[in-house]
């Protein structure tokens, strides 16, 4: 057994300070370009790429536009129907942009054109700079961080780059019980992973400016031993041959600011987690190809599992305080758009690595713990609308900003788009007879040419992605059969769940406008399922306005009831459809929305999830809690050294 001495222990030891000043950004004024970075103009490959995903998104729209005007232009065009058509095509110009990247990323994936950039070496490339692994967190359990960092140490230990990398754990949580367990928990690893790899771990006592102050902490004390750090979300896993790729990756290409890699989603529980965790694997490689390759040199950044260049970061990423009080002044939300556009401003390329595999994340549990983390992005992304102008930024950078926020703003598209609809019919509830040829030429003709063109646009990309899928694993016509059930399933449980997000992202919209701010809870990672009770107090509203709409629809034509079914149903059945997700999957349900994740473990995650059970084990030990004990028990850990004193 090893025994650890918990009370008193002494502070956290951090490395004498090293920083690089991190000034805050002028965004207005006339941006400074660094000359250091040999980056050159943007090959071919990615302006024909973005040449092609837009003509196809102008394309796409401008039919559906035509099209719909041709639907409504038999009797006339009055002023509602022409808000209905500038709403619909609002609406489509959005899904015809998901579906040209991904019909992009398929021809890429599937014939081999246009090679994925940078250039990633191989692990075997011996490393001549050093590299911090940063692990911001917020009231999160130290367990999985733990077993993470202390697998990583053994790893990295194992391909002799133990040298070559330093942990920072890096706490914002308050004061209490959490921080307290925080501090135990990581002066244990400390001296579990003392001879492969050191670990650091402090805290914060004023946390200003979330997330990104925190990493802008780091960077001022401790940034200049560093010449990159990579950033670790608390349910990120990285593999060590991953890490190592991606800091000589830094190496090999000098003008490189940041490398974005595309996370793979992982150990998901519950059906909805699942859900996620289906599309992710199914439909997000052809995305994340069609994505970094009209992005080229100007691609975004995630806020995690990303290797940051750390002087230019320093230099040229330093976020101001916005003017104005929070939801849309203060500091800003969303920071790593922001960032990456900034680093690019300055001549930096930011690049989408979708080609590296080895890193992973998880999805949220249930419905309820995605809206609560949508509700933040809905307020970073809105206030990126007012940094589109920032002096210097490159176009795909403002779009990367516009789109960001756009994603969000089109859920109110479309439920304006619903209630003019809506506002087309009213005439009909007062008797006024002469005006239901308008009903007539919502569900015949070119409308029909209308609903073939949407439905095909929002699921090409499923089928795409699903096709590629198959070709790329080569699966057992069994397997092959599983994994279109699982579309299927996943496919109708999204048609349910599409009505529901729309209406959470609405009320988001609603709050920010009138000046609420989200906040800065700390994020659940897993979940034992929701009760019913909790899904309705949660959806009683959503149930409220889908049988207001059935209501309305029913009243004036089943035609457009049957129209109006998939929303009406959504809201409706919200609280049964987010209580049955986020519960266990039955396995069959589980066995068709199995992913290769699943169905073989990535070694890094087993082992990570197999020593995160010991260390929660030690941290949920009763032992551990009572104060008066001093000394207690820690389950012996393979490769430790000497037991503890």
């Amino acid at each position: 057994m090893i025994t650890a001495r918990l009370f008193p222990l002494p502070p956290p030891k951090v490395p004498p300070d090293a920083g690089v000043f991190m000034p805050p950004q002028e965004l207005w004024d006339r941006a400074e370009r660094d000359t250091e970075p040999k980056l050159g103009t943007s090959p071919a490959t990615t302006w024909a790429a973005r040449l092609t995903v837009t003509a196809a998104t102008l394309m796409m729209t401008a039919f559906f536009a035509y099209w719909l005007y041709g639907a409504l232009a038999p009797s006339g065009i009055n002023v509602w129907e022409g808000v209905f058509i500038f709403l619909a095509t609002s609406c489509f110009v959005w899904v015809s942009v998901g579906t040209s990247a991904a019909l992009l990323g398929f021809i890429l994936m599937r014939f081999g054109a246009a090679p994925a950039i940078p250039v990633i070496p191989s692990a075997d490339t011996p490393l001549a700079t050093k590299t911090a692994l940063l692990f911001p967190i917020y009231h999160e359990s130290p367990a999985r961080i733990a077993a993470t960092i202390e697998e990583l140490a053994k790893d990295l230990a194992d391909r002799g780059h133990g040298d070559k990398f330093s942990v920072f754990v890096l706490s914002d949580t308050r004061p209490g019980q959490d921080r307290d367990l925080e501090v135990e928990t990581f002066e244990i690893l400390k001296r579990i992973v003392a001879s492969r790899m050191e670990v650091f771990y402090r805290y914060r006592e004023e946390n200003v400016g979330k997330k990104a102050g925190n990493i802008q902490d780091w960077i001022v004390r401790h940034g200049g031993e560093f010449e990159q750090f990579v950033i670790f979300d608390a349910d990120s896993v990285m593999s060590a041959e991953t890490l190592v790729r991606l800091a000589a990756a830094m190496e090999h290409n000098p003008h490189a600011g940041l490398i974005q890699t595309v996370p793979k989603l992982i150990s998901s529980t519950t059906t909805f987690a699942r859900l996620q965790q289906f599309a992710n694997a199914a439909y997000g490689p052809i995305l994340a190809r069609g994505l970094s390759a009209w992005s080229g040199q100007s691609a975004n950044y995630w806020g995690h599992n990303a290797i940051i260049r750390t002087r230019p970061f320093a230099k040229y990423a330093g976020l101001p305080k916005l003017d104005g009080a929070p939801p849309f002044g203060g500091h800003i939300q969303s920071h790593d758009f922001v960032e990456a556009a900034l680093l690019r401003r300055a001549g930096w390329a930011v690049y989408m690595a979708p080609q590296l595999t080895g890193s992973y994340e998880s999805s949220p549990p249930t419905l309820i713990d995605m809206a609560i983390r949508d509700r933040r992005w809905v307020q970073g992304n809105l206030q990126h609308l007012g940094l589109i102008t920032v002096r210097g930024l490159t176009l795909t950078s403002r779009v990367h900003l516009f789109m960001g926020a756009y994603g969000y703003l089109v859920s109110a598209f479309w439920v304006a788009l619903m209630l003019v609809g809506m506002a087309l019919s009213l005439p009909f509830l007062t008797g006024d007879e002469a005006n239901m040829a308008n009903v007539d030429e919502l569900v015949t003709g070119d409308a029909v040419t209308v609903l073939v063109m949407t439905v095909s646009a929002l699921f090409l990309p499923k089928a795409l992605g699903l096709v590629n899928w198959l070709l790329t694993t080569r699966r057992s016509v069994a397997s092959a059969l599983q994994t279109i059930a699982g579309t299927v399933v996943e496919v109708i449980l999204s048609v349910l769940l599409a009505p529901i997000l729309l209406m959470t992202h609405l009320q988001a919209i609603v709050e920010i406008i009138r000046g609420r701010d989200s906040g800065w809870a700390a994020q659940r990672r897993d979940a034992d399922g929701v009760t019913l009770a909790e899904a309705i107090r949660f959806h009683v509203r959503h149930v409220m306005i889908g049988l207001v709409l059935a209501a309305i629809s029913v009243s004036v034509s089943w035609w457009l009831l049957a129209w109006m079914a998939p929303v009406v149903l959504g809201l409706i059945l919200a609280p049964w459809v987010t209580w049955l997700t986020s519960r266990c999957s039955l396995p069959s349900i589980s066995l068709m929305l199995a992913t290769d994740e699943d169905l073989k473990v990535p070694d890094i995650v087993s082992r990570v999830e197999t020593r995160a059970a010991r260390w929660r084990r030690f941290c949920e030990s009763p032992a551990r809690t009572d104060t008066k004990t001093k000394e207690v028990s820690v389950t012996p850990l393979p490769g430790a050294p000497a037991p503890l004193t």
